[in-house]
């Protein structure tokens, strides 16, 4: 078996706390490209930590060609919030970082780390340490948010139209 790394992505000055918008373009842009598929979530008061698997492109994340025997990394998480948080390795705090547990290679692809630097509007750095087990996932402190969002009828208004007055 090959060895495996731990890495950690992490803006070079700390970073910001991510808008909406980044986050979700960082996570559709890789699902799409079915890089990884994001199957559990922990969410805190003030931090959010989404996992995801191996998906069939994850090898382009680290290497172009074809993909190797093995899974490319064992794990992907994104964790983000309001309040900055301690790194797992290689640092002190920042206000994300994007993790990839057990890979193939210490690095990812720089066009990669340019595409996510654009995605998050940051410079980004890698830091890699040998691979040491899966942790287990964070426990949620609170249930997600309820969808507010207005849904959508299919056309046009139903009041449009529907009134007549004669004079």
């Amino acid at each position: 078996m090959a060895e495996r790394f731990d890495l950690v992505l992490v803006s070079e000055d700390g970073g910001y706390a991510l808008a909406d918008a980044m986050t979700n373009a960082l996570l559709r842009e890789y699902a799409s490209r079915r890089v990884i598929y994001p199957n559990d979530e922990a969410l805190g008061r003030d931090w959010v930590e989404i996992y995801a698997q191996p998906g069939v492109h994850a090898h382009e994340a680290f290497i172009k060609g074809t993909e190797p025997d093995e899974p490319v990394f064992l794990e992907f998480v994104f964790r983000f919030g309001d309040v900055k948080s301690q790194l797992p390795f290689g640092g002190t705090d920042a206000w994300f970082f994007i993790e990839f547990r057990g890979a193939l290679y210490p690095d990812v692809r720089a066009d990669v780390l340019a595409r996510l630097n654009e995605i998050l509007n940051t410079r980004l750095r890698c830091v890699h340490r040998p691979h040491e087990g899966l942790p287990p996932h964070r426990e949620s402190e609170r249930a997600p948010a309820a969808d507010t969002r207005r849904r959508r009828t299919g056309g046009a208004s139903k009041r449009i139209g529907t009134t007549v007055e004669e004079f």
